[in-house]
């Protein structure tokens, strides 16, 4: 995580705020385009889920590589013809704390992550989705068939994007990944928190996660700063980090 902050990825605020959103019983869905790191940045945000927790992954290509000792991995195999809507809805009953869909690409697919968002049977859900910004992520989900009132039990869409940025002294292009966009899903639409390049706003999410937190509002942006620090503060390698930060968010020995 301090690497995607350090590199331009995501300012260290809006990390220092999703590091909280993970912590707390909130449902996590990451757009954007191809290749733009969504799964990337979907592993290092589980540096933030105490891994003492259950997790279970469904995938129909195994990307996602999280460090939690108690983990389950299911991959759907064609072959076979056991698709990612058929482990979806054989997790139902596995009791999970959180539950990874790897990429949701399809009605069937995005059918059966509602199904797992609905039962509520995971502290949190994430899944990873093709889409250019918030608004069309949620207008893709509704063309699917999820109704408009089902739509609030995502409540942060993350928005990374593939872009190319001109060097107009070197007239060269590079292509770089950032995130975006931040949004909470209210009342079946969105309020926004980050936009690429402007300061984070806090919404109804704050409260939500002070909830959690057993603190006020003032508390909670003292527990982000100091949250802040110690993300760009920890040094070493993802183990080290991954170490460092559990036993300083929760108290675990990594």
């Amino acid at each position: 995580p301090r690497e995607l902050s350090e590199n331009g990825t995501i300012p260290a605020e809006a990390l220092a705020f999703l590091s909280a959103l993970m912590q707390c019983d909130c449902s996590l869905l990451i757009a954007g385009n191809t290749a733009s790191g969504k799964t990337t940045t979907l592993n290092a945000l589980f540096s933030f889920i105490p891994g003492n927790e259950r997790v279970i992954i469904t995938e129909e290509t195994p990307e996602i590589n999280l460090p939690h000792k108690h983990q389950m991995r299911l991959v759907a195999n064609r072959d076979m013809g056991i698709t990612l809507k058929d482990l979806v809805y054989d997790t139902l009953r596995m009791r999970p704390d959180r539950m990874v869909v790897g990429e949701v690409r399809n009605k069937e697919e995005t059918e059966a992550l509602f199904d797992v968002l609905l039962a509520g049977q995971a502290r949190g859900s994430y899944a990873t989705f093709h889409a250019q910004s918030a608004e069309e992520a949620l207008s893709r989900l509704q063309s699917f068939g999820v109704r408009r009132e089902d739509i609030g039990s995502i409540d942060c869409v993350v928005v990374q994007r593939r872009m190319l940025m001109y060097d107009a002294e070197r007239r060269k292009n590079s292509e770089v990944r950032r995130v975006v966009e931040i949004a909470g899903v209210e009342n079946e639409g969105l309020q926004s928190i980050y936009r690429h390049g402007k300061p984070i706003r806090y919404g109804r999410l704050l409260d939500k996660m002070a909830e959690s937190f057993g603190l006020n509002r003032e508390g909670m942006l003292d527990e982000l700063k100091r949250r802040e620090r110690v993300i760009m503060e920890t040094q070493g390698d993802f183990s080290a980090f991954y170490k460092a930060v559990q036993k300083d968010f929760f108290g675990l020995e990594g």
